[in-house]
């Protein structure tokens, strides 16, 4: 156990020393600043929206709240999402590192070095998944009147073991996963579909409990928890105190981690690589853009974790205007009346900014720099002009954006009518190319060239943090200004003004 702590306690270290090793500089200085107050941002996101959701059940029978347990089905929704989406994530990433021949040069065993690897990672994926879903159990053991304090002690406890749980089975399948396609040159294309699979089961899962929640409120509450299974089992032991269902996921949740550590101990060293018995050499003549675009292409569909750290938004988008179009025009102005008390008029409107926000959320330009790594020198000797690097990497983020674009605007207008068609695919446009300038940016200004692992620049970057955050805040203002200002001078006017601000932070 001494050797596991220790390697624990280094590979904390490593990570808050690639935060602040120079820190002495203002613009770190200022950069961790703004990592905190994303944080927080974040925080209080999640807990007024926990506020909305919890007030507006609790309204539907102010007198016995009798509605009020739907919010904790929605939250308890929220947090198996996250933990799905978590296991999806990690289990398509690669789990290759270099530092392996160093650390099994040292006395220790395989073994210790994997515990402490997963436990390290375990205290930044607990921080997340606490920070987005304790907040909305606070909220609702405020607001609903007769909740037991229990309440906050058995949802810890949970996410302590959901946490554990994910990473434990993130690990199994990305070990089966490997030793499936360790022999083929196809390795990449495997890891692609499965994230594209288990994406396809979170995002139908989401779906699936939101229209649970918006059909089905008029039904008793066991008969909504009786069609979402895992929800069921976790609102008994939270809300009921059946510890019978936390000690047998506990008791899994070992088990599974014990196997995912003796798995990952086989493969762990090992570097498994295709070689290509082709020695033929062809060359085409083609743009230096044209090439720059291609080589992010191939570097971005060749790496499951890239394309999974940034695609969501346009698969969400794609998903959300796929549940528009079967729901129908009257259902989406009650749901706008219903949470902003705004006539159907304004309907696609909001859609427009909410589908904004998601879009905002794919960005492939704030890695890009740091994704050279120790190969960048070849960039900066070979004769091209850096605007044409540049060109090459914001343009192909934008082109990702736009299959999410045209594909949900004309999903979308089928509902609302291809008069706001040229609306949605312009100003989505606007918003997702300034997020592709604004990670290159990011990343220009806080590169990470030095990584043993490609997950490092990816995941555990300044830019990363920082582009999730401010990116949002483009579509989150311009819905704020819509609201304030519509209804005091119209909406064509209002539009103008939001055009007009979304084109000055390009």
């Amino acid at each position: 156990m001494r050797n596991t702590f220790l390697l624990i306690k280094n590979y904390l270290n490593c990570y808050i020393g690639s935060l602040i090793k120079k820190f002495n500089k203002g613009k770190y200085t200022v950069g961790i600043g703004l990592i905190l107050m994303f944080a927080l941002m974040m925080i209080a996101y999640f807990t007024f929206n926990a506020y909305i959701v919890t007030k507006e059940f609790i309204n539907l029978s102010p007198n016995d709240q009798q509605y009020a347990p739907f919010a904790m089905f929605s939250n308890i929704s929220t947090i198996v999402m996250i933990t799905l989406f978590t296991i999806v994530l990690k289990a398509t990433g690669n789990t290759y590192s270099t530092d392996a021949d160093l650390l099994l040069s040292m006395p220790f065993k395989k073994e210790e070095i994997i515990v402490a690897k997963s436990l390290s990672l375990f205290i930044t994926d607990f921080a997340l998944l606490f920070s987005v879903s304790f907040p909305s159990i606070v909220v609702y053991y405020i607001m609903v009147k007769g909740t037991s304090f229990s309440l906050l002690i058995n949802s810890t406890l949970l996410l302590i073991t959901l946490t554990l749980l994910s990473s434990a089975l993130s690990q199994i399948l990305n070990f089966i996963l490997r030793n499936i396609s360790k022999k083929t040159k196809l390795v990449s294309l495997i890891q692609t579909l499965l994230m594209i699979v288990l994406l396809g089961v979170f995002l139908l899962f989401n779906f699936y409990v939101n229209d649970v929640l918006t059909k089905n409120t008029s039904m008793n509450l066991d008969e909504a928890l009786n069609k979402v299974l895992p929800v069921k089992l976790i609102f008994d032991y939270l809300l009921n105190n059946n510890w019978l269902i936390y000690i047998a996921l506990l008791f899994v949740t070992v088990v599974l981690f014990v196997i995912s550590v003796i798995l990952t101990a086989i493969n762990y060293g090992a570097k498994h690589v295709y070689t290509n018995s082709n020695k033929k050499i062809t060359y085409n003549e083609q743009s230096i853009f044209m090439n720059i675009f291609k080589k992010e292409a191939s570097r971005y569909f060749n790496f499951p974790l890239y394309i999974m750290n940034t695609i969501i938004g346009v698969l969400l988008v794609i998903g959300a205007s796929i549940y528009v179009l079967i729901q129908g025009r009257d259902f989406v102005d009650l749901i706008v009346y219903q949470l902003l008390a705004l006539s159907s008029n304004h309907t696609p409107f909001i859609i427009l900014f909410l589908t904004s926000a998601i879009l905002s959320t794919v960005c492939t330009t704030y890695c890009s720099i740091s994704l050279e790594g120790k190969t960048f020198w070849i960039l900066k000797v070979l004769p091209i002009d850096e605007k044409q690097v540049i060109y090459g990497k914001v343009l192909f983020n934008l082109f990702i954006c736009l299959i999410g674009i045209v594909i949900s605007s004309f999903l979308i207008c089928l509902v609302l009518g291809f008069e706001y068609y040229l609306l949605f695919v312009v100003f989505q446009s606007l918003v997702c190319f300034f997020i592709s300038s604004l990670g290159m940016y990011l990343n220009l200004e806080f590169p990470k060239l030095v990584w043993d692992n490609e997950i490092v620049p990816v995941k555990q970057s300044m830019s990363v943090l920082l582009v999730m955050g401010l990116g949002i805040v483009i579509s989150i203002l311009s819905l704020f200004i819509y609201l304030f200002l519509a209804n005091m001078i119209g909406i064509i006017f209002t539009m103008i003004i939001i055009f007009i601000v979304v084109i000055l932070f390009n």
